[in-house]
């Protein structure tokens, strides 16, 4: 007998945005003729038993983890192991992979075969699902979560703000994320002597994803930014992403979901923490290489596009179809894995 666990770690209490997510996963896999199972301290999916013996099973899908965290933790680990993560720009896009999630998962390190995809494909999805994600300012919690506003400016320098205790800005990176954010904002003031600069923080900023230890970040945050110079202007409401990708010159990114919302409006990206969308930015790796970023010559509007539709449509999964699919290529390169192994 095939078997699949649910674990309980990293989050043990599934909210009802997860749960549909999980069951076309369950789903999927019981149609593969996997048993499937969820641990004894997995709050949620009670429909599926609860795993009561220590015989090994084939694979294990954890949440919001990696596969180095699992290791070190000790966690129990099987020929297959996933990790789990909801991702923009809807309740349902999500991904699954052997790796981790964010920056610390397979597609930053081998890359995608986004380019072979057609353009008339393409083009087709861009007029089609993306223009309905941007109409409806879609996002992981779903459709209008957040609000409309007007940004009075164009042909701005946007820099998309994180959660500074998130793991995306500390395991997956080494930190100091706010001081980097410093750092880019002044160097684009002495490399740009015209343009605002405009930052938009994490609307969650101050939230559950925050070192403890820190509190009321976003206020004294944007004061000092805007101190820098009257071309800064800081927006840390819960205004969508949408109101501000149309009219800015190029996005700036650590590793933020925000980086494909600026693929949707077909902006110049340049990422800061490698994200696994690296492949189609610019890849800046100094403060004073911000000049070079900003002459636009490494950008490809195409390889962009094209990047966008393989990972909403090829690494992601959205409905059952989709996991299913995601699930049986892991499985594919698991046996290719070990058949390459011996």
């Amino acid at each position: 007998m095939k078997r699949a666990l649910i674990h309980s770690y990293k989050f043990s209490s599934l909210g009802k945005d997860w749960s549909h997510r999980f069951e076309w996963v369950i789903s999927s896999l019981q149609d593969l003729g996997y048993t499937v199972f969820r641990d004894k301290n997995l709050s949620g999916l009670n429909e599926l038993p609860i795993l009561e013996d220590d015989d090994p099973v084939d694979i294990i899908i954890y949440n919001h983890a990696d596969i180095a965290e699992i290791r070190s933790k000790k966690l129990p680990i099987a020929d297959s192991v996933w990790f789990f993560k909801p991702t923009v720009p809807d309740e349902n896009t999500t991904t699954l992979d052997e790796l981790g999630y964010g920056s610390y998962s397979s597609i930053t390190y081998d890359k995608p075969p986004y380019e072979n995809i057609d353009d008339d494909t393409v083009l087709n999805f861009f007029q089609s699902t993306v223009q309905d994600w941007i109409s409806t300012s879609s996002c992981k919690w779903g459709e209008n979560h957040f609000k409309e506003t007007e940004i009075p400016y164009e042909d701005f320098y946007l820099i998309v703000g994180q959660c500074g205790g998130d793991a995306v800005v500390t395991r997956q990176d080494f930190g100091g994320y706010f001081e980097k954010l410093e750092a880019i904002v002044k160097e684009l003031l002495l490399v740009d002597k015209q343009r605002q600069v405009v930052v938009k923080l994490h609307p969650y900023t101050d939230g559950p994803m925050e070192n403890p230890n820190q509190c009321d970040i976003k206020k004294p945050l944007a004061k000092k930014l805007e101190s820098f110079s009257p071309r800064v202007k800081v927006y840390y409401d819960h205004s969508s992403i949408h109101s501000y990708l149309p009219d800015c010159r190029a996005v700036f990114v650590g590793n933020s979901g925000a980086g494909f919302e600026a693929m949707m409006h077909d902006k110049p990206i340049i990422s800061f923490c490698q994200p696994e969308y690296h492949w189609v930015t610019y890849d800046l790796r100094k403060t004073c290489d911000i000049l070079n970023a900003l002459d636009f010559n490494w950008w490809n509007y195409s390889s962009q596009r094209k990047f966008l539709y393989w990972y909403m449509e090829k690494y992601c999964f959205y409905d059952y179809n989709s996991a299913k699919k995601r699930i049986e290529e892991l499985l594919e390169e698991q046996i290719e894995y070990r058949v390459n192994f011996l």
